[in-house]
């Protein structure tokens, strides 16, 4: 077994504490800044779940979006039959997106960088609200309430969606430089 250093057990401290606010966050912008009208939610719950994506690589993000997608559920609903229907999408959005920063880092500079960041960001989005409306299909049909009124929502979440998607695209290209300047020293 390996022994750790302290620079490595200091950097695995800071990874946990990282993780730890980043699934905070996540429970706050969901629950409490949340806006749910209906079925359509309007929430930047998945905002901690992307910069820890870029930040820390998807290993960390898997690990904020399932406890941040958990303790929103139990926070909310309770633990029902479905609840893994609701945490699934945000967690495949965590692995999409941590696994292909890596790639863009790893292959793209300046500018580009922040290009395919903006686009990875907006197809993670959108794919979110697909699997999320995917979800509250399944959960219809599971729990036996009507699905039908879904297609006549479909527009407003596609909506809801896009903008939310242009909108994050926007934010955490603006918050990664920073965060990072400020994490580097420390991880």
């Amino acid at each position: 077994m390996k022994k750790a250093t302290k620079g490595s057990l200091r950097s695995g401290i800071v990874r946990l504490c990282l993780n730890a606010l980043f699934v905070a966050l996540y429970v706050v912008l969901s629950i409490y800044l949340g806006i749910k009208i209906s079925t359509v939610e309007i929430s930047w719950a998945t905002l901690p779940v992307l910069l820890c994506a870029f930040l820390l690589g998807p290993w960390d993000a898997l690990a904020v979006a399932l406890l941040g997608s958990f303790l929103e559920q139990m926070l909310t609903f309770g633990l029902s039959p479905t609840t893994w229907l609701w945490m699934l999408p945000v967690v495949l959005q965590a692995l999409f997106v941590g696994l292909l920063a890596k790639v863009i880092a790893k292959h793209t500079a300046g500018n580009r960088t922040v290009l395919f960041s903006a686009i990875l960001i907006v197809v993670a989005e959108l794919l979110l609200t697909a699997m999320n409306t995917g979800a509250l299909y399944l959960d219809g049909a599971i729990m036996g309430y009507p699905v039908k009124a879904l297609w006549v929502l479909l527009p407003t979440r596609l909506i809801n969606g896009s903008v939310r998607a242009l909108l994050s695209a926007v934010l955490i290209c603006d918050l990664l430089p920073a965060l990072r300047r400020v994490t580097k020293k420390f991880l």
